[in-house]
């Protein structure tokens, strides 16, 4: 590769850069349960995240961290090829574009496989192992584990710059934006518990898109499609679509192997309708999953203003601000309850 166009179409590689997202994690959850006969029928890896097993990965390779790695090369690949074009006047959005392209794809993965393979964001922890840090495209150089602290700054560092290059708007949901990129630091700032910066994230997320269905609209919501919801790029909540690692366990499919938690499912009000929408009963206690924005049978693993939403309110909460808190969960469920 060695022109814009070049970088930009390995960004745009959806198969490579949209899909794979690490999701192991989920298999761990009390969300879900299997009965003897549905986790003897799992593979050993699923059976072992579901169960918390000491070793989790039983193959030569974990599919999260390599699917995730391979991420990162192609990322890095478009950064190192960006050194050797020339940014002018006349290429300028474009090459600032794909370069916060590519930042944003190597922090958005980074931090999704700091949740599966480090420790829990904490000051007791800071020292403890991070990630390997991979910033060059170049093979040959094998970096060491970082520490916690090291792999949450190279996160941070890779999405406060991708803010400033990416632009407005994009006619893909595949593509990041700056929202898309302000609807993550949310994420990321929630989960080391630095509620302002999450709030005032999200705060900006949701100026540029407060988009939400409307489930009692049978024009975008169905209960006859398999997956309920429209596909991208028809489901304005979607900020950046991205897609889950396939695990049959957790997949939203016929096949799929879990059913949801009982418990789960009975705190669903019967006026809330996003327990048809996300749920379908296939027997008794047999309570599948069906309501992912991915569209596919991939769960969801983007960034969506539903999301975002539900960050504001617990931000507003934990800092007192309870009646902002409070309207936020109205203004959501105002679009999910019959």
């Amino acid at each position: 590769p060695e022109t814009l166009t070049d970088m930009r179409a390995i960004l745009d590689y959806a198969e490579w850069m949209n899909y794979f997202c690490p999701s192991m994690g989920d298999l761990g959850t009390d969300n879900i349960y299997m009965d003897i006969q549905a986790f003897n029928s799992a593979p050993e890896t699923q059976r072992n995240a579901y169960i918390w097993a000491d070793v989790i990965f039983n193959e030569p390779e974990s599919l999260d961290w390599t699917s995730a790695y391979r991420k990162i090369a192609h990322a890095n690949v478009a950064l190192d090829g960006l050194n050797s074009i020339k940014r002018t006047s006349a290429n300028s959005a474009e090459y600032d574009a794909v370069k916060g392209t590519a930042l944003f794809f190597r922090g958005f993965t980074y931090y999704g496989l700091a949740q599966m393979f480090c420790k829990v964001y904490s000051e007791s922890n800071m020292k403890s192992l991070g990630l390997p840090l991979r910033i060059t495209s170049d093979i040959n150089i094998t970096p060491k584990r970082s520490s916690l602290e090291q792999t949450y700054d190279q996160i941070f560092q890779d999405l406060h710059e991708a803010l400033a290059l990416l632009p407005d708007v994009t006619s893909y949901q595949t593509r990041p934006t700056k929202t898309s990129v302000r609807g993550l630091l949310a994420r990321v700032y929630l989960n080391i518990g630095d509620f302002q910066n999450a709030l005032m994230y999200a705060d900006m997320a949701l100026k540029d898109n407060n988009n939400l269905l409307d489930f009692n609209d049978s024009s975008l919501v169905n209960l006859s499609s398999f997956y309920r919801f429209p596909v991208h790029p028809l489901n304005p909540e979607i900020m950046f679509w991205a897609a889950s690692n396939l695990y049959y366990v957790i997949s939203p499919l016929n096949i799929m192997i879990s059913s949801v938690s009982n418990d789960l499912y009975q705190k669903y009000d019967d006026n809330d309708l996003r327990k048809k929408f996300f749920f379908a009963e296939e027997g008794e206690n047999e309570i599948k999953f069906r309501g992912t924005y991915s569209g596919l049978n991939r769960n969801f693993a983007g960034i969506a203003v539903n999301e975002v939403i539900l960050i504001r309110a617990e931000c507003n909460a934990r800092i007192g601000n309870v009646s902002d808190a409070k309207e936020d969960i109205n203004l959501l469920l105002e679009k999910r309850y019959l």
